[in-house]
């Protein structure tokens, strides 16, 4: 209690440390009445007077329509935090209080249903609560409205995904120059001898040519790309289709890094903030300051009047907000958000027939807008006509899941129209795509995208290049049965070497002392190569299809595998949103992720070495 109060005296202090005037400092003294109010809420809770605390709430509820998106965070956030501090405590009853009141303030805040959920727990309630509760915490603050959580989410699911692709592609490249570095190396020692060099100058020369990737200093999916240029002929027919196939990482990568550039790029851009719907990031004078301020064309310049009308209505102008909202004109997909809006105005000045003839033109261009046929009904029902009300209502909600949803998050009564707001999604794929919206043509001529795709496919084609004009009956190979490094011209046998032909197929007849070692070398052979198979195929499922010959389908079998152990390590519970710090304990989601990489790992990762190949 002593920490709330003072935190609540804190933020009430705030606008006397700082002598400015309203209009000069408004975000101050929202600061100033959110302390006082919560000063208010806590006296009122810790004296039991429950009329004075519901009053208070109600007051706080009533500050955060008015005020900027830092408001609408710390409130929840008070509320957040006494919750847990009542939990600690053992007041459950009090706990649950506070975290509804915080799922009240932001209906994305998921902490507040963990919070909930974890009261069901201590309450020992069926767990089949605790875990619905979880998932619905999940699943709202991952609803498209919570704009900005979004953003930062898909800023961690990028890096992510790009640290999957890098250890994928290393990783398997890996494998296959382990597979074949031996009969590589002795084919380079055999050309530098063709052209007269020493023995021993050879195998230096040879040692040089294998280094040579991590000599030029270059990055590492250079270095990669490059290994496979020099062990392309050495590649079987599906290695090699794979590794083609690997090139597109390369291309893939400065895709998701321009991607995480807009994205990183966005959060931070004050038009999207203001046009996206969830809540305004300052407060409303400034950002209509800013959007009439800052003139941009097509459809933003619409959207920006959207926006502006929404902000005037937050304030109260309704007479202000009429007159953006007709400026939109009837070409502009905003159109029918705007003209819902101003039925709403008119309906919250009693001006009924106004607003159905408002919501009527709306659905006379466009049938299927469902907001407009759900605030119809409300008009309906407050003229008397209860049962048009009540079918108009339960088409819109039929036919949109969007009207259930909103009808479910933010609890509207039957009496209320809803804002049409603009569609988070595609103003998130404006945002991602840059600044002027996606565009493949400047994507590809951005020289950050452009240069490694021309450097992969330089690459790409260095190794098919290579593949054709190298001369295949001069590479050496490895006897698949003792492990001997051999060249085809040595032997009649493509995969196995002359010695375990004569013996293996032709079966001559060898010494006894010559068939006991050819047996030994065959058995100390199988021996260490099982050995390297299993150490691969523990750390990474896949390996022994991959050297095995079985490359695409190991490497898919690899990929899925990177990608359950790296959201095993960077967890959700890793995106850097505010609320995220009051997820308490190892996320749900991730327990979840790693009992599924477990059943992978046992699946694909032990059960095959103990299969017959």
């Amino acid at each position: 209690m002593c920490i709330s109060l003072v935190l609540g005296c804190v933020l009430a202090c705030v606008a006397q440390d700082i002598p400015q005037a309203e209009e000069e400092a408004p975000h101050i003294l929202f600061e100033e009445k959110l302390g006082g109010l919560w000063n208010d809420y806590l006296q009122a809770k810790y004296t039991g007077d429950a009329t004075a605390q519901a009053k208070a709430f109600v007051d706080i509820e009533n500050l955060k329509g008015l005020s900027s998106g830092d408001i609408f965070e710390k409130a929840a956030y008070l509320f957040l935090e006494e919750g847990f501090r009542d939990l600690a405590q053992d007041r459950y009853d009090a706990a649950r209080r506070e975290f509804l009141n915080a799922a009240a303030l932001n209906q994305y805040l998921w902490p507040a249903y963990s919070g909930l959920a974890r009261v069901k727990l201590e309450r020992k309630e069926p767990f089949k609560q605790y875990l619905t509760l979880h998932f619905k915490g999940f699943r709202s603050a991952f609803r498209m409205n919570n704009a900005f959580f979004i953003l930062d989410a898909l800023v961690w699911f990028l890096e992510n995904i790009l640290w999957v692709l890098m250890i994928s592609f290393i990783s398997f490249v890996v494998l296959l120059c382990v597979k074949y570095i031996r009969p590589a190396y002795y084919t380079s020692v055999g050309m530098f001898e063709e052209f007269g060099l020493a023995h021993l100058f050879a195998h230096l020369l040879a040692i040089t040519l294998f280094l040579l990737p991590f000599l030029l200093g270059v990055n590492v999916f250079l270095v990669t790309a490059l290994y496979i240029v020099l062990f392309i002929p050495f590649f079987e027919l599906r290695e090699r289709y794979a590794a083609y196939l690997l090139f597109l990482v390369p291309v893939a990568i400065p895709f998701l890094s321009m991607l995480l550039g807009n994205i990183n790029n966005a959060r931070s851009n004050p038009l999207l903030r203001a046009h996206l719907s969830q809540y305004f990031d300052g407060e409303p004078d400034s950002l209509i300051h800013y959007l009439q301020t800052n003139q941009v064309d097509g459809e933003f310049a619409n959207l920006s009047l959207l926006s502006i009308g929404r902000l005037q209505k937050t304030k109260g102008e309704m007479s202000e907000a009429l007159i953006v909202y007709e400026q939109i004109p009837q070409s502009s997909r905003y159109w029918s958000m705007a003209q819902v809006n101003i039925g709403n105005i008119q309906y919250q000045r009693k001006e009924y027939q106004d607003a159905l003839a408002t919501y009527q033109a709306v659905l006379d261009r466009d049938p299927d807008f469902c907001l407009a046929t759900y605030n119809f009904g409300v008009v309906r029902g407050q003229q008397g006509d209860l049962v048009e009300a009540e079918s108009k209502k339960r088409e819109a909600a039929n036919k949109c899941k969007d009207i259930r949803d909103k009808l479910a998050l933010f609890d509207v009564g039957t009496s209320i129209v809803i804002d049409a707001e603009p569609d988070p999604v595609r103003r998130f794929y404006q945002a991602i795509g840059g600044e002027s919206g996606p565009s493949p043509a400047l994507w590809l001529t951005n020289p950050t995208v452009f240069m490694p795709i021309a450097i992969a496919m330089g690459i790409l084609g260095l190794a098919m290049f290579h593949l054709r004009f190298r001369n295949t009956h001069l590479l050496a190979r490895i006897c698949e049965k003792c492990g001997r490094v051999f060249f085809q011209s040595d032997s009649p046998e493509g995969e196995w070497c002359s010695q375990c032909v004569n013996l293996y197929i032709r079966k001559d007849d060898l010494p006894s002392e010559a068939k006991i070692k050819k047996h030994e070398e065959v058995t100390q052979f199988n021996r260490k190569n099982r050995v390297i198979t299993t150490v691969f195929q523990v750390v990474l499922p896949g390996s022994k299809r991959i050297m095995g010959g079985n490359a695409i389908g190991g490497m898919l079998t690899l990929v899925v595998w990177v990608l359950l152990v790296v959201f095993c390590i960077s967890p959700v519970t890793q995106i850097t949103y505010p609320f995220m710090m009051y997820v308490e304990g190892p996320a749900l989601t991730t327990l979840i992720n790693i009992g599924i990489a477990l059943v992978y790992w046992t699946i694909f990762g032990l059960r095959p070495l103990w299969q017959e190949d």
